[in-house]
């Protein structure tokens, strides 16, 4: 397990390097000294990417209502049945600023798309009532949900050839959602990428 940290370890510093958004409970995480169980997952297809859950929250809810199936599928075919695009999301039309914010700060993902850019997902474990949601998805995006929902909507509507994708999975969720909230995370420059040799 060890050997699986450093990797994330060293990808979530090179990608604060160059200015990416991450999950400040993922890197809590990894900083934690008894650190929750976490195993490395390809997602080998295009299904299985389309297979991932997105979150139930007022973000998405503008294409896919509360409680209703929400694999990355789902969502995009709620989105294409909106006649919504990414652009849209990002500026025009549907979730509140803060929301849209999110949105067009990875649209640069959707308009200059590149796999080797896309960088590793970080991933959940459903809990029961998750299950009864969304019977067909696979695991929970935990982190990299507008990037991924970005790629599904290239997938499905522009028929971009799918490749691999590395994922990290936590099966001890309780532990990943649940760290506390942190008023500053360490900035590029003094995160550790070293802290696991």
């Amino acid at each position: 397990m060890d050997e699986i940290y450093s990797r994330i370890i060293k990808e979530v510093a090179e990608r604060r390097s160059k200015g990416f958004h991450i999950d400040d409970r993922i890197v809590k995480t990894i900083e934690l000294p008894d650190r929750s169980p976490v195993s490395q997952v390809s997602l080998k297809s295009k299904d299985d990417f389309l297979r991932l859950q997105y979150h139930d929250n007022d973000a998405s809810w503008i294409f896919i209502p509360s409680g209703f199936p929400r694999t990355l599928k789902d969502c995009v075919e709620g989105m294409l049945d909106k006649k919504l695009t990414p652009q849209k999301l990002a500026h025009d039309f549907g979730p509140p600023e803060a929301h849209r914010a999110w949105f067009a700060d990875k649209l640069s993902i959707y308009t200059n798309f590149d796999y080797n850019s896309f960088y590793s997902l970080f991933l959940l474990n459903f809990s029961g009532a998750d299950r009864r949601t969304s019977a067909e998805a696979n695991y929970i995006i935990f982190d990299g949900q507008h990037r991924s929902l970005f790629l599904a909507y290239k997938l499905m509507e522009e028929h971009v050839e799918f490749s691999p994708i590395n994922a990290y999975l936590f099966s001890d969720r309780d532990r990943v959602e649940h760290q506390p909230p942190r008023s500053a995370i360490p900035s590029a420059s003094n995160f550790n990428a070293n802290a696991i040799t």
